[in-house]
């Protein structure tokens, strides 16, 4: 009898905290989601001294650190999309991953690991079959032998598609928050 008396108890419990605990999205608020990317980040805060509390919810589409070692990449035909060839590092396949579009604006993430760094990512906006705008979004980079020059860059992009881009060198901090116009470009908020 007690034991089921525990289970009730805990049955009522649950139903009531998921009822009441959820935050719902409607259709239109995932529609740019994939499964993959999306992260919901659910923060429980203590409000004034009785301790009431709320919650707030931070969901981005994109919130990753790249591995450049073990990253999965899709390749591009680079002559299939116009101006794609100058982030191509001379191969006639690009390498990127793809990170859920804006409206009919196509973002990819490519590896520019051509050069002296083999960890530094772009941000790609597509738009009718040609790159309008890039950003450096992810990777480190130092002066040669020079340790105290090391920036390590790192990005997200919110549900509004606004992107944050996080530069930390040394000892200090830059962030800096831009978002994609309806033509593709990226801008500095």
């Amino acid at each position: 009898m007690t034991k089921k008396l525990y289970f009730g108890f805990f049955l009522i419990l649950f139903s009531v905290c998921t009822t009441s605990c959820k935050k719902q999205l409607s259709p239109k608020e995932t529609d740019n989601f994939s499964k993959q990317d999306s992260v919901a980040i659910v923060r429980l805060d203590k409000k004034d001294s009785k301790n009431t509390i709320s919650s707030a919810v931070d969901i981005s589409i994109y919130d990753k650190t790249t591995d450049p070692k073990t990253a999965s990449y899709e390749l591009l035909d680079t002559s299939s999309i116009k101006n794609l060839k100058e982030y191509s590092c001379a191969e006639e396949k690009t390498r990127y991953i793809s990170l859920p579009n804006k409206d009919d604006i196509r973002l990819v993430l490519v590896p520019q690991d051509c050069g002296d760094f083999d960890y530094r990512y772009y941000l790609l906006t597509i738009k009718n079959n040609a790159v309008v705008s890039d950003l450096y979004v992810e990777g480190t980079w130092q002066e040669p032998e020079d340790d105290s020059s090391k920036e390590n860059t790192s990005f997200k992009i919110d549900k509004d598609f606004k992107i944050f881009v996080k530069t930390e060198i040394s000892n200090s901090t830059k962030s800096i928050s831009y978002k994609i116009d309806e033509d593709g470009k990226i801008v500095e908020l």
